[in-house]
């Protein structure tokens, strides 16, 4: 949980939005941030054996089904 919370308050120190967050009242936290200026989506996950993961998303990055700009 600790951890947890230094990425949560690090993301808003940087000016990230922190848009969802759940079981941290269980010490199973997940949370979803949206970076800012530029809209990636990021995330802390808890999983099975007290791992945490971190996540990103690119709005950069096109599906091979977007056609090119």
């Amino acid at each position: 949980m600790d951890v947890a919370r230094q990425v949560m308050a690090r993301w808003e120190r940087q000016g990230h939005v922190i848009v969802g967050t759940g079981g941290m009242e269980i010490g199973r936290p997940n949370i979803a941030g949206e970076s800012r200026p530029d809209g990636f989506i990021l995330a802390l996950v808890w999983a099975e054996g007290d791992d945490l993961y971190l996540a990103a998303t690119s709005p950069c990055v096109l599906p091979d089904t977007t056609p090119e700009p």
